[in-house]
């Protein structure tokens, strides 16, 4: 199972791709669109999970994941630890934690 932890935002988003034992084995920052989720995603073999940071635009990513078969768990950054705790708050510092909770699903509420 690969466990793909996305930062959401209006115009990118950084996406992480871990497989079951912890190792990276994608990871990109993208344009926000269907297509990069697609190019992303197209490129991993196997089921797969992702998690998102709550935002106020990730509908449009709970779709694209129910139609392609990518089970998605939405996150409220309150709930994450890592990265409420975070002294600075950037992409570099949220991703860990969400990669984390996408191998753990402790998190968040099933979008969809």
């Amino acid at each position: 199972m690969t466990c793909v932890g996305i930062d959401l935002h209006s115009n990118n988003m950084v996406n992480v791709a871990i497989n079951s034992n912890g190792e990276v084995i994608r990871e990109a920052k993208l344009p926000t669109s269907r297509r990069s989720l697609q190019d992303f995603f197209g490129l991993i073999d196997g089921s797969m999970k992702a998690v998102v940071e709550c935002t106020s635009n990730w509908y449009w990513l709970s779709d694209w994941c129910r139609i392609n078969g990518v089970e998605l768990t939405l996150a409220h950054a309150k709930m994450v630890k890592a990265i409420n705790y975070a002294k600075v708050k950037t992409d570099k510092v949220d991703i860990p934690g969400l990669r984390a909770r996408a191998r753990d699903w402790d998190i968040g509420w099933l979008a969809g």
